[in-house]
Protein backbone atom coordinates (compact mmCIF):
# COMPACT_ATOMS: atom_id res chain seq x y z
CA UNK A 1 0.00 0.00 0.00
CA UNK A 2 1.06 3.58 -0.78
CA UNK A 3 -0.14 6.70 0.37
CA UNK A 4 0.96 9.83 -1.05
CA UNK A 5 -0.44 13.59 -1.69
CA UNK A 6 -3.19 13.63 -4.00
CA UNK A 7 -2.38 15.05 -7.44
CA UNK A 8 -4.26 16.68 -10.68
CA UNK A 9 -4.49 13.15 -12.39
CA UNK A 10 -5.98 11.27 -9.58
CA UNK A 11 -9.57 13.66 -9.21
CA UNK A 12 -11.18 11.44 -11.07
CA UNK A 13 -10.18 7.94 -9.29
CA UNK A 14 -11.20 9.89 -6.04
CA UNK A 15 -14.39 10.87 -7.30
CA UNK A 16 -15.12 7.31 -8.58
CA UNK A 17 -13.93 6.12 -5.34
CA UNK A 18 -16.42 8.18 -2.83
CA UNK A 19 -19.34 7.14 -5.35
CA UNK A 20 -19.24 3.55 -5.23
CA UNK A 21 -18.28 3.82 -1.80
CA UNK A 22 -21.80 5.75 -0.70
CA UNK A 23 -23.92 3.83 -3.41
CA UNK A 24 -22.49 0.68 -1.39
CA UNK A 25 -22.81 2.11 1.84
CA UNK A 26 -26.19 4.13 1.77
CA UNK A 27 -28.37 1.39 -0.07
CA UNK A 28 -31.12 0.93 1.62
CA UNK A 29 -30.58 4.29 3.82
CA UNK A 30 -30.64 6.92 0.76
CA UNK A 31 -33.50 6.68 -1.78
CA UNK A 32 -32.38 4.94 -5.20
CA UNK A 33 -32.47 7.93 -6.93
CA UNK A 34 -30.05 9.78 -4.82
CA UNK A 35 -27.43 7.33 -5.16
CA UNK A 36 -28.13 7.09 -8.88
CA UNK A 37 -27.85 10.74 -9.42
CA UNK A 38 -24.15 10.81 -7.86
CA UNK A 39 -22.24 13.20 -10.56
CA UNK A 40 -18.68 11.72 -11.42
CA UNK A 41 -18.18 15.08 -13.43
CA UNK A 42 -18.90 17.13 -10.10
CA UNK A 43 -17.62 15.23 -8.11
CA UNK A 44 -14.26 15.11 -9.85
CA UNK A 45 -14.52 18.84 -10.30
CA UNK A 46 -14.73 19.55 -6.57
CA UNK A 47 -11.89 17.10 -5.75
CA UNK A 48 -9.59 18.76 -8.33
CA UNK A 49 -10.23 22.01 -7.12
CA UNK A 50 -9.46 20.30 -3.32
CA UNK A 51 -5.98 19.12 -4.68
CA UNK A 52 -4.95 22.25 -6.95
CA UNK A 53 -5.88 25.03 -4.11
CA UNK A 54 -2.64 24.39 -2.31
CA UNK A 55 -2.86 27.94 -0.97
CA UNK A 56 -6.12 26.35 0.94
CA UNK A 57 -6.59 24.29 4.79
CA UNK A 58 -7.86 21.83 2.87
CA UNK A 59 -5.32 18.51 2.11
CA UNK A 60 -5.97 15.27 -0.06
CA UNK A 61 -4.20 12.17 0.67
CA UNK A 62 -4.84 9.12 -2.47
CA UNK A 63 -4.26 5.31 -1.18
CA UNK A 64 -2.93 2.83 -3.56
CA UNK A 65 -3.64 -1.00 -3.58
CA UNK A 66 -1.03 -2.15 -6.40
CA UNK A 67 -1.37 0.70 -9.37
CA UNK A 68 -5.11 1.15 -8.35
CA UNK A 69 -6.53 4.26 -6.29
CA UNK A 70 -8.52 2.39 -3.75
CA UNK A 71 -9.22 5.40 -1.58
CA UNK A 72 -8.56 8.82 -0.04
CA UNK A 73 -8.34 10.94 2.81
CA UNK A 74 -9.77 14.98 2.97
CA UNK A 75 -8.56 16.65 5.84
CA UNK A 76 -7.95 20.17 7.08
CA UNK A 77 -5.44 21.45 8.52
CA UNK A 78 -6.44 25.12 10.32
CA UNK A 79 -4.29 27.93 10.46
CA UNK A 80 -5.01 28.81 14.00
CA UNK A 81 -4.50 25.43 15.15
CA UNK A 82 -0.87 23.71 16.01
CA UNK A 83 0.56 21.85 13.06
CA UNK A 84 -0.05 18.41 15.23
CA UNK A 85 -4.03 19.34 15.21
CA UNK A 86 -6.08 18.55 12.38
CA UNK A 87 -9.72 17.51 11.02
CA UNK A 88 -10.16 14.51 9.35
CA UNK A 89 -12.99 15.29 6.45
CA UNK A 90 -13.12 12.44 4.55
CA UNK A 91 -11.85 9.16 4.28
CA UNK A 92 -12.94 6.65 2.04
CA UNK A 93 -11.94 3.12 0.70
CA UNK A 94 -13.38 1.28 -2.02
CA UNK A 95 -15.82 -1.90 -0.59
CA UNK A 96 -13.58 -4.66 -1.87
CA UNK A 97 -10.21 -2.74 -0.06
CA UNK A 98 -11.71 -2.10 3.55
CA UNK A 99 -10.61 -3.93 6.27
CA UNK A 100 -6.79 -4.28 4.67
CA UNK A 101 -5.25 -1.58 6.44
CA UNK A 102 -5.34 1.40 3.60
CA UNK A 103 -7.83 3.58 6.26
CA UNK A 104 -5.34 3.53 8.87
CA UNK A 105 -2.35 3.86 6.72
Amino acid sequence: MIVRPAVRADAVEIAKVRIETWRDTYRGMLPDNVLHDLDLGKAATFFQAAIEDRGSESHVLSGFDGDRLSGFALWNQPAEEPASVAELRALYVLPSHQGAGLGSA
